[in-house]
């Protein structure tokens, strides 16, 4: 079985997917690998893939470091940060700290539980690697356009994440089937079908005055 593809595991795969235009031919998808501190997995990446990932987005790598105002800015680093960032947080608002995920080929009947050891928010040492990285690469060109960011918060035993428990609430429109009032269920009739109701009649004159404007002209031709 693969290992499924998440943050929470040794190391997770970024997809590089696209098309050649002059050969429409089935997708192409370069594997772009990371460990946990966000640096790129060598062991898992391919050379090749890594190489022609770059050229595709060279023209990318490119405004990115002009924007930033950095000639070594990583893009590949930065997609790391991004990705793993948000999946950590998204999972945080459901209240977990660690996923369980589903392996091929059966998902439905291989659940893999991870333990939350590579969480962002719950490793001290990965907090910092991803804190500086902001830092030193983020923080300047967010001042620059939403001003002073607050202090950043320090992770330790009252400010590291736990599970909490978190309640998804579910609504619907209707709940019991009830029959409406006479009065209530012609209107809702009437109110439904008139489109339908006028499009007939709209097209039954079109076709009687089309017969119509037939039958005068043959009148003439006489």
């Amino acid at each position: 079985m693969s290992q499924p593809n998440t943050p929470a595991g040794d190391y997770w795969t970024l997809y590089v997917a696209y098309t050649d235009l002059q050969h429409p031919a089935p997708q192409t998808r370069l594997a772009i690998s990371f460990l946990p501190n966000g640096e790129m997995d060598l062991t898992h990446t391919p050379p090749g893939n890594l190489t022609k990932a770059n050229t595709l987005l060279a023209p990318t790598i490119q405004l990115m470091q002009e924007f930033l105002g950095d000639s070594t800015f990583d893009i590949w680093r930065f997609f790391n940060w991004i990705i793993v960032t948000y999946y950590w947080s998204l999972l945080a608002d459901l209240g977990q700290i660690a996923p369980t995920a589903y392996g091929a080929p059966n998902p439905i009947s291989q659940p893999v539980p991870f333990a939350s050891t590579n969480n962002v928010f719950v490793n001290e040492t990965l907090f910092q690697d991803y804190v500086a990285y902001y830092n030193s690469t983020l923080s300047s060109t967010i001042q620059r356009y939403i001003g002073p960011q607050p202090p950043p918060v320090l992770l330790n035993d009252e400010t590291r994440l736990q599970p909490i428990q978190t309640t998804l609430l579910r609504s619907y429109t209707c709940s019991n089937r009830q029959i409406k009032p006479p009065l209530d269920l012609i209107i809702a009739v009437l109110v439904a079908d008139y489109a339908l109701i006028m499009g007939a009649y709209k097209i039954v004159l079109f076709i009687t005055g089309w017969l119509q404007r037939r039958k005068d002209d043959g009148k003439f031709k006489r």
